[in-house]
């Protein structure tokens, strides 16, 4: 796993790749671990104070890193405090999408907006395609029939299918 500090915008960045095979040039720390329980950390009980996550550094491993709920578990776990908000992502490619897109290349950028326009048409196309089949279900019902009444019955007095005059039904014989 590979660390790059984001400092403008207070982030330590934990990814999978290699960032430098993405182009990025700045400093970046090999072989680091982290320990991150998602569950544990922002686990909210009613009742009990709303986490802050925070990083600290495991004081005889400098590579080690862990994602405490708040300081004082830090502390109590005897780790260095480290500043930042851990992220982690498989490729910085995907970091510089989610947060730069202003440091992505115009090819880059375009492929992005292209999937996201792409995402959105298909959505708004399954909007419309259940709006349709809906009003296409609704105007085959018959408006003027009343409901829970047999078919046969409402129209005729008399049901031949059915065992018992005019009684209500719940479907149409």
């Amino acid at each position: 796993m590979f660390l790059v500090e984001d400092k403008p915008m207070a982030n330590l960045v934990f990814t999978w790749e290699d960032p430098r095979k993405a182009g990025y040039t700045g400093y970046v720390v090999d072989g680091v671990t982290l320990d991150y329980d998602m569950e544990a950390v922002h686990n909210w009980p009613d009742g009990h104070p709303a986490p802050e996550p925070c990083v600290g550094r495991d004081p005889d491993d400098s590579n080690h890193y862990k994602v405490f709920r708040d300081s004082s578990e830090r502390q109590s776990a005897g780790y260095q405090p480290v500043a930042g908000n851990a992220v982690v992502f498989g490729f910085w490619s995907d970091y510089l999408k989610a947060l730069h897109p202003d440091l992505l290349d115009d090819e880059k950028w375009y492929a992005q907006l292209d999937l996201l326009d792409d995402a959105s048409r298909r959505r708004r196309e399954r909007a419309q395609y259940r709006t349709r089949r809906r009003i296409k279900v609704e105007t085959g019902l018959r408006p003027g029939w009343p409901r829970n009444t047999c078919w046969s019955t409402a129209a005729s007095g008399k049901c031949g299918t059915c065992p018992e005059e005019r009684q209500p039904r719940k479907f149409a014989c």
